[in-house]
């Protein structure tokens, strides 16, 4: 359930940049820090809400490792590399 509003959350920034028309969009992992999200889960989510064709020509993950997510631009790289 939180996933779901989370997705939500993910796909109406990727509709607000395509409607400002970006070019190259910079996100990062939301929630895999202090709300305990798993990284991993968390890429999987951003590729969902990206599973449809879009304007936007780049994305860009700007992830770095935290306490609770030490393995997080791993986990990233896993999904989208």
């Amino acid at each position: 359930m939180a996933n779901d509003a989370m997705i939500e959350r993910m796909k109406f920034v990727k509709k607000i940049a395509e409607d400002q028309q970006v070019d190259v969009l910079i996100l990062g992992a939301w929630g895999a820090g202090v709300f305990g999200f798993n990284a991993k889960e968390v890429a999987k989510m951003w590729q969902e809400a990206f599973d449809t064709p879009t304007s936007i020509s780049t994305v860009i993950y700007a992830v770095i490792p935290g306490r609770k997510n030490k393995d997080v631009v791993a986990d990233f790289k896993d999904i989208f590399v």
